[in-house]
């Protein structure tokens, strides 16, 4: 079978969870499907190289180099045209949702896209006005052949909310690197302060606000643990005196980016991850918290339970009053901190990368 990736998700994405999830799974399904090729173009990925030289068909371009990405994806789309009447595939798996329109007359190929969220739809306020994703969405999914959907959320989103038929959709979950055995050279983060750990952008949706106000109003938290905000970049001045007005000592509520390792090391000293995020498409963070024998504590919303299952504590992401005893109820207790971190070592077994690309290739394969 001949398949083919195009390069949009590249050509946007220098890091990012959605150009991490395709160079794992594609790196699993070459194993099963050597006849798996990536066209992508014109980029500035940092995760292509993980990949066999000899399916990914690329122009690197420097980090450094500033480039207008319109008309480098017109671009990519033009050339992208060009390597499909040449290679003539089974399957073109899209990567994002403004691919180039391939005609049907001149190719057979099914199309297949991945549908990762909703957000743009159920959160539309929070987006500016001049934001076209879900209209590019919409028209992805009119002229697609199969969607994936990454949670049984998604999918149950795509259904009430696009009306897309339920046979048109399957459910293939991700999965997150596993770093239980990863090695270290530093380990710094041992002897720390205890800390409760939150992971990724802080915007909107993502609830960091009522997260930090729920810890605010618990006297034993703010007595005995550090804050740590990874990733999502520096706190800007709002942020600075939103913390500061709610009592915070000076560098309790701290802001860390910095590249796996260091999370990892996060992840195995933390008392616990709280993801206190309004919705989620999946939620790697949590995959990636449990397989580091991280106590997990989310929101009981979206695809966090689909996720978790029974090997984390929930709370309503908008009662401040219920996130607060919930975290409470497992950092302060030890038998509740062991029992988590066991059940998520069970539970993280049942995703990975390879299952992954199984399970897409069986969708491929009755696609064909």
């Amino acid at each position: 079978m001949k398949i083919i990736f195009d390069n949009q998700i590249f050509t946007l994405q220098s890091y990012g969870g959605i150009s991490r999830y395709y160079v794992e799974m594609i790196s699993e399904l070459y194993k099963i499907n050597p006849n798996t090729s990536i066209y992508a173009g014109l980029n500035k990925n940092n995760y292509l190289y993980k990949l066999p030289k000899d399916i990914i068909h690329e122009i690197k371009v420097s980090n450094y180099l500033p480039y207008t990405t319109k008309i480098i994806m017109k671009l990519n789309n033009y050339f992208f045209k060009k390597k499909i009447f040449e290679y003539n595939p089974d399957i073109i798996h899209y990567t994002y949702y403004n691919y180039a329109n391939i005609s049907k007359k001149h190719n057979k190929a099914k199309r297949i896209i991945t549908i990762f969220d909703m957000i743009h739809e159920i959160f539309p306020n929070m987006f500016n006005k001049k934001d076209i994703t879900s209209s590019l969405k919409k028209s992805a999914i009119l002229n697609s052949d199969h969607i994936i959907s990454i949670s049984n959320s998604t999918k149950n989103d795509l259904i009430n909310l696009l009306g897309v038929p339920e046979e048109k959709i399957s459910v293939v979950h991700l999965a997150s690197n596993n770093y239980a055995n990863k090695l270290l050279e530093n380990n710094k983060y041992k002897k720390f302060k205890p800390y409760i750990l939150y992971v990724g952008k802080r915007n909107g949706y993502k609830n960091f606000k009522r997260f930090i106000k729920a810890l605010s109003i618990s006297k034993k938290i703010k007595e005995n643990f550090k804050i740590i905000a990874f990733g999502g970049g520096n706190f800007n001045k709002l942020e600075l005196n939103y913390i500061s007005e709610l009592g915070f000592e000076e560098d309790q509520v701290v802001n860390i980016n910095d590249n796996d390792d260091t999370l990892i090391d996060l992840y195995r000293n933390a008392s616990a991850l709280v993801y206190p995020s309004l919705y989620e498409g999946f939620g790697i963070p949590l995959l990636e918290a449990m397989s580091c024998n991280c106590p997990v504590i989310s929101s009981n919303v979206s695809s966090m339970p689909e996720v978790v299952g029974n090997a984390g504590e929930y709370f309503n992401p908008n009662d401040i009053d219920e996130m607060k005893h919930v975290i409470e109820s497992v950092i302060l207790s030890n038998e509740k901190i062991d029992e988590l971190k066991n059940k998520g070592l069970e539970r993280v077994k049942l995703f990975s990368w390879k299952k992954c690309a199984n399970e897409t290739f069986e969708i491929y394969n009755k696609k064909i």
